[in-house]
């Protein structure tokens, strides 16, 4: 697993969508990230991982990119060494090229506490079992 250390941005179509989005949410619901707090976790969760509608635009198409949101509630109690421990259980059967958070300069949300997880899917039962991908 590795820190990502270069700067990756989203295409530019994903990222003026996800501005358009953000716009709209703060001029409908008053706050994206309370709104998104709330979308995300219910009174009993103090986690969950989700595809990133936003990806990260990697040249390897293969990449998937979910994100791990820690509930602001508990998020003081969650170390590094839990969320790559989790990580490692979750994505078992794929490889996970980069796990990171990113530095507060970048982030976009900024009240609930989220990291990046980029990994490569593992197909090989799918190519045993002859899918069409």
């Amino acid at each position: 697993m590795n820190n990502l250390k270069k700067l990756v941005g989203r295409t530019l179509e994903d990222a003026e969508n996800y501005k358009m989005r953000k716009s709209i949410t703060n001029e409908l619901y008053g706050d994206y990230q309370t709104l998104l707090k709330k979308r995300l976790f219910n009174n009993h969760e103090s986690y969950v991982i989700k595809r990133n509608k936003f990806p990260y635009d990697w040249k390897n198409k293969d990449y998937k990119h979910d994100c791990l949101w820690i509930n602001p509630i508990v998020d003081d109690r969650w170390t590094e060494k839990m969320v790559i421990d989790l990580c490692k259980r979750h994505y078992k059967r794929n490889e996970i090229v980069y796990l990171f958070e990113n530095e507060i300069t970048m982030r976009s949300v900024l009240k609930i506490r989220h990291y990046h997880i980029i990994y490569k899917v593992d197909y090989s039962m799918c190519k045993k079992l002859k899918c069409k991908i």
